[in-house]
């Protein structure tokens, strides 16, 4: 069965069961470009509407700019909680999120249509190799490099056996993907040595005359 193909029947199936990689914060992460409202309980005249600024800080009313970019909401809400306690009495917080990134992927390398891919549901990582368009002729298909995005500044990589996956249907070691992941594809070692071997035989076959029988 083309690689193509298994590719698009493990869309379907892959997805019953992931395998686990490092742990890393579930929860969304404020980033540069945010947009984001504060609400105070019991003090309103303190409610903003606040950016992320491309150092990673917000400029907050009545207190000393924070920098925020990094965190989860909670943490978010703590931090500020902790910056206004110093002019209000236990503050009563809420964020709500107004404009953010939304969650993405990105393939590269030798795949039909590499990019950047929106992160929609669950998907596997041969769900992203299938969104991209599957293996390219020079494709090294027996294992991808798949990278993990802890924080902004810490990255995780694994080596992911795709023919464990796609041939034998391990698809325990199929693994699920999270937002900012990197899947790269690399060229086999013997393309080259491939494209040569199809020249030699169709000279061989032009010279025979066998391509005009």
């Amino acid at each position: 069965m083309p690689v193509h193909m298994k590719s698009a029947v493990l869309v379907l199936i892959a997805t019953v069961s992931f395998a686990q990689f490092a742990p890393r914060e579930p929860r969304y992460q404020l980033q540069v470009g945010d947009v984001f409202e504060v609400q105070f309980r019991l003090t309103p005249e303190f409610n903003q509407n606040l950016t992320v600024h491309p150092d990673g800080f917000v400029q907050l009313k009545g207190v000393e700019d924070l920098k925020l970019s990094g965190l989860s909401v909670s943490e978010a809400r703590e931090a500020m909680a902790k910056a206004y306690a110093k002019v209000l009495v236990e503050p009563e917080i809420t964020i709500v999120l107004k404009e953010f990134e939304k969650p993405w992927f990105v393939v590269n390398g030798e795949v039909g249509k590499p990019g950047r891919f929106d992160l929609k549901g669950n998907l596997s990582l041969t769900d992203a190799l299938a969104m991209a368009g599957g293996f390219t002729r020079d494709a090294k298909r027996g294992e991808v490099l798949l990278v993990h995005r802890l924080k902004s500044d810490q990255y995780e990589t694994r080596r992911v056996k795709t023919k464990e996956i796609l041939e034998r249907g391990h698809f325990e070691e199929d693994l699920a993907l999270r937002s900012g992941d990197a899947i790269y594809v690399s060229r086999s070692p013997f393309a080259t040595v491939e494209r040569l071997l199809s020249a030699t035989q169709l000279g061989f076959l032009l010279s025979s005359g066998v391509l005009w029988r």
